[in-house]
Parts: C-alpha cells; structure tokens; sequence
C-alpha cells in the first residue's frame, strides 16, 4: 500500500462514521457547547474576585454562585449527551466493521486459510477492530475537546494579558517533537502486542480444538508450559509498550508546570505592581489548569491513533485479499432431479502445503 496507516485509519472513520451523520453532528455541537461553557466559568471567577475586592454586598455573590451552578448543571446535560451519541457512533461503526470483515473471510478461497491461522484472524476481529473503534469514539471526542478547549482558553487568556499569555504558552512548541517521537514507538510496539496476542489465540484455538489428543498423549504439562511462554512473551511486550505509553503524561505534566512556574512568577510580580488585578491572575490560573487535561488528552489520543494506525495495517491485509464469490461450480446450483450423466474422474492430483 502506498498510502500510510494513519491516513487509511481517518479514511475508514470517514467512511464508517459518514453512516451516522446526524449522531456525529448532535455530538460535536453538545462537545462544543459542553467546552465553551466550561470556558466561562473562570471569567465570572474573576469578576466575582474583582467585585468582591470593591462590593461586599452578599447579593452580588450569591448572583454570581448561581450562574455558575446554571453553567454547571447545563455543562452536565451537553456532556453527557456528547457522549451519549459520539460513543454510540463509534459501537455501531466498530459493528459494520466487524460484519464486513466477516463477510469478506467468508468469501476468500481456501488458500487464504493456508496462510492465515485461525487465531490470527479472531485477533484481527476482535482486538484490531477494538482500537480502530477507540479512535472513532474517545480519541474524536478527546480531540474535539482539546481543540475548542485550546482556542476559547487561549482567547479568554489573551483578553486578560496579552503578554502573559505567549509567556506561559513559551514551552509548547515542544510537544510536537515529542508526540511524533513517542508516536512512531507507539505505534512499532502496539503491532507487535498485536501480533503475539494473535499467537495466543491461534495456540489456544488449536489446543481445545484437539483437547482429546491432549489428553490422549497427556500433554497437558507441555501445553501449560507453551501457553506460559507465549503469555509471558505477551507481558513483556506490553511492558515495553506501556514503557513509552507512560512518557506522554509525564512530558504533559512538565509542560504544563513549567508553564504554572511562570505565570505565578510574572503574574505575581505583575500583581504586586498593579498591572493585573487579583481576579484576572486567579482566572488566568484557571484558565491553565484547564488547559492541563488536554495537554494531558493530545498524548492519550496520540497514542490511540497509533494503535489504531498499526490495527487498520493489519485489518486492511484481509480486506486486501481478492475474494471469490462463485466458489462453486455453475452445476452445483440445480437439484439432484435435475442432474444427469456420467461421473469420471481423471488427471487427479492432492497434495497438502501452504501455497
């Protein structure tokens, strides 16, 4: 294939997802509004700080308490219908994936079934079609968070400084690298767990398909000691995989550290000098700490792309396979009434191999 993993992965959720339009389309305006609520909240912070600084009065306070629990409670509703129908997208791609793929193996002839083991091909209808089906739920959800998340916080952020915004904001064109880094390691070792998971289930397949020749022979100690090692092998795969998995959130959290450093330094002093009130530090603190999830999501979903990257290779093998509808014979269609002749058999030749 010419074309990368990554871009059959978006390819296909184009494709799959496209179905479901109008779920796709409730989803993103609920996740849009869910995150553009939650963007105010810090701004009537930081006039009820300010406020509070010139005007005790308790009805001014208790006014501000109740629209941010009116922003709170209709939070709520759009995040969970946001997810509600993104989520139910993703179950009922992930089901015509899977019934497509199906569909296809049964079509493929038998030398197909020479080269594919059994196990392998559960592992790719199963496991592969589960991390495509992450990427087309919480890595878009995810996504279209961060992404309105970013733009209304870094607006909201340049309203109260200018200058304090691109300060704090200094440390992320390092992200990048290191998301593309970490990513193409991710995705190496997300095959390979692949890969052995699908070893697994071929070994255990064939084992309790032929547990009355295990019994017979009584090979329940070898088999036990085969299974071991292929899990064990599983376990360190895994290992290595959650090895680099587990850098993305300590990567977000420096990030997003340094950036506190900086703005309680300049802020402070800024505060000291009465150049930014007390309420727009507090806000602008707000702001980051919202911003600190999505950092943290941007390497979650970094990850599940890659995953869903190495699995979308593997499914797309199959599909790739030319099937063959018309398996039999043109003759085989009739009744037995309706056949007639002679049978004879001539230039015959078996033999058993992978081709």
């Amino acid at each position: 294939m010419n074309q990368t993993s990554t871009s059959i992965l978006f390819q296909w959720i184009w494709r799959y997802l496209g179905k479901y339009k109008r779920r796709m389309a409730i989803g993103l305006i609920c996740l849009f509004a869910a995150s553009s609520l939650s963007m105010t909240i810090p701004w009537i912070v930081k006039l009820a700080i300010d406020d509070l600084t010139h005007n005790t009065q308790t009805n001014r306070v208790t006014m501000f308490i109740g629209l941010i629990g009116i922003i709170a409670l209709f939070q709520g509703v759009f995040r969970y219908t946001m997810r509600q129908q993104l989520i139910g997208a993703s179950r009922l791609a992930e089901y015509r994936i899977r019934a497509d793929l199906f569909a296809h193996v049964q079509q493929l002839p038998q030398t197909f079934f020479n080269r594919y083991r059994t196990g392998d091909i559960m592992s790719r209808l199963t496991n592969d079609i589960l991390a495509i089906r992450m990427v087309m739920g919480p890595a878009i959800l995810q996504m279209g968070n961060t992404a309105v998340s970013l733009v209304f916080a870094m607006i909201m952020m340049t309203a109260i400084d200018p200058l304090l915004t691109l300060i704090s904001l200094a440390p992320l064109p390092l992200m990048p690298l290191t998301l593309y880094f970490l990513g193409r390691k991710v995705r190496e070792r997300s095959e390979r767990v692949q890969e052995q998971m699908a070893e697994i289930n071929t070994f255990a397949q064939e084992n309790l398909t032929g547990m009355r020749i295990v019994k017979a022979y009584n090979l329940q100690e070898n088999q036990e000691e085969a299974f071991s090692k292929l899990s064990r092998e599983y376990v360190e795969r895994n290992l290595k995989l959650v090895m680099v998995q587990g850098m993305f959130m300590p990567v977000m959290v420096l990030l997003a550290g340094v950036a506190t450093i900086v703005v309680l330094l300049f802020g402070g002093w800024w505060l000291i000098t009465e150049r930014i009130t007390l309420g727009s530090l507090v806000a602008f603190l707000e702001y980051l700490v919202l911003l600190t999830w999505p950092m943290f999501a941007i390497g979650w979903v970094t990850g599940l792309v890659q995953q869903g990257s190495a699995s979308i290779a593997r499914i797309s093998r199959i599909f790739n396979e030319s099937g063959q509808p018309d398996m039999l014979p043109e003759s085989s269609r009739f009744s037995p009434d309706e056949i007639w002749g002679d049978i004879r058999a001539e230039g015959i030749n078996f033999s058993y191999g992978r081709q």
